[in-house]
């Protein structure tokens, strides 16, 4: 089996996690009228209080199982760090990338 690059770890875990992302966004656009007739109801703050919890253990299992098998099982610390500031980095030029198409598209300028 071969090992991928930390860099291509990184990559990989970042684009999971705007996968996720990108899915609870599209939930939570097409369950706001749910959401929206229970404003009087006391399930009106558990509904997006669980969806918070919910989302931030799904993204801590994205970004960080496999660093935490690094330290555990390999003992390898140096390079766990690194897998985590990889997906830091690529996550940060994703969403960079993605507000840019959205504001040139937004805009009515052309992306080439």
């Amino acid at each position: 089996m071969t090992r991928l690059p930390l860099w291509s770890v990184g990559l990989l875990q970042a684009l999971g996690l705007i996968a996720y992302i990108t899915l609870v966004a599209l939930f939570i656009q097409n369950t706001a009228s749910l959401i929206g007739f229970l404003d009087n109801s006391y399930l009106a703050p558990i509904i997006p209080l669980s969806l918070l919890v919910i989302s931030t253990l799904v993204c801590a299992l994205i970004s960080l199982s496999y660093p935490i098998y690094l330290v555990w099982d390999r003992h390898q610390t140096s390079r766990a760090i690194k897998v985590v500031v990889y997906t830091a980095i690529w996550l940060f030029f994703i969403t960079i990338l993605v507000i840019g198409l959205l504001a040139a598209t937004r805009t009515g300028l052309t992306v080439n």
